[in-house]
């Protein structure tokens, strides 16, 4: 079985990878654990360079990000394979087409409630996801007051900003 994880920042990865680890997946399942990043053509900066530094610093969160969820889905999951991939270009898009040519069974992704406005402006993922997957998927939706209730360690939050940390 091929399971994708589709994750958009942290809150959203640790509310997918505590959904996965409680689930009884198939002896032997693959767990791939993606994000997209927007290329360097739609990061901000005036330049050609300064997009491109954006570019380089989104994927290296994003590689990192990915690294620290696949640790803490490995934790309870022996037997199963699991592995980070940072793809590129606009999230609904590349997670459809990541799903179709891998082959996902499942797809798993976050979603928080949204007024009428905001999805007329941004537009939903999942909503994408749920209209042209190529398999089954599951939405595990997470409350705004869950989301302001977040809580990160003053060392995640450097780490996060990319900060170093001072050594002892």
């Amino acid at each position: 079985m091929n399971v994708l994880l589709a994750v958009s920042d942290r809150f959203f990865g640790d509310a997918l990878v505590k959904f996965a680890r409680h689930h009884h997946w198939e002896e032997n399942a693959h767990l791939k654990v993606i994000k997209a990043v927007l290329p360097a053509e739609h990061q901000p900066g005036a330049t050609a360079e300064d997009r491109e530094i954006s570019f380089q610093e989104e994927m290296k969160l994003a590689d990192n990000l990915l690294k620290k969820l696949c640790a803490m889905l490995g934790k309870n999951k022996e037997g199963c394979d699991i592995s980070p991939e940072v793809i590129i270009g606009s999230p609904a898009k590349v997670i459809i087409e990541y799903a179709t040519n891998w082959p996902a069974d499942i797809i798993i992704l976050g979603a928080h409630e949204q007024s009428n406005f905001e999805k007329l402006i941004l537009g939903s993922v999942s909503k994408y996801i749920s209209e042209h997957a190529p398999c089954s998927f599951t939405i595990v939706r997470i409350a705004n007051d869950e989301a302001l209730d977040l809580s990160l360690e003053e060392d995640e939050v450097l780490e996060e900003l990319g900060i170093p940390l001072a050594s002892s």
